[in-house]
């Protein structure tokens, strides 16, 4: 079930990658910087999953050429309350590198605010059919951004090459 779950989002998103929870979610584009799934390292009940997220994020980042994604996968705003994050949250992580993280149902993406002003998303960017772009009170881009919105991002982060697979692959050996 979960497996035909993940293949139709690839269809859906065909510029998505489906790997098993247990792979890291490698960075899309020029890149080759990855984030773990949130889910799948040991982060125990109680812990601030939040604080864990930008931290591992800072972490990659640190490892990461300034000006290349950062994309990973896993978080659930459930384990936060029902709140969602914010892009000051992960702003916090890194400045230098646009981040779109995808939620684990896969139905919104936690962007940085360099991510979604590479994308051009502003207070005045109308929300997408089928999608909405989370704002604040003051109606200012919260950096979640949900179902079809997630797009606004997704379709701007450069595919990776060939080589560039090629050396993520040899990275993992």
């Amino acid at each position: 079930m979960i497996r035909d779950d993940l293949v139709a989002l690839a269809r859906l998103v065909p510029r998505a990658a489906v790997r098993p929870a247990s792979d890291p979610v490698r960075t899309e584009g020029d890149a080759a910087a990855a984030v773990y799934p949130f889910d799948g390292a040991p982060i125990v009940e109680g812990d601030d999953v939040r604080l864990e997220a930008v931290r591992r994020v800072r972490e990659r980042a640190s490892q990461t050429p300034a000006g290349k994604w950062i994309q990973g996968w896993g978080w659930q705003q459930s384990v936060w309350g029902g709140d969602f994050p914010t892009a000051q949250q992960i702003d916090a992580a890194t400045s230098n590198h646009p981040i779109a993280l995808t939620a684990k149902s896969g139905h919104a993406m936690w962007c940085n605010s360099l991510a979604l002003h590479k994308a051009g998303i502003t207070r005045d960017s109308a929300d997408p059919i089928g999608g909405e772009i989370v704002r604040d009170a003051n109606g200012e881009p919260t950096g979640v951004l949900l179902e079809n919105a997630t797009g606004l991002v997704a379709g701007i982060i450069p595919v990776p090459t060939q080589q560039e697979e090629e050396e993520e692959a040899r990275k993992k050996r």
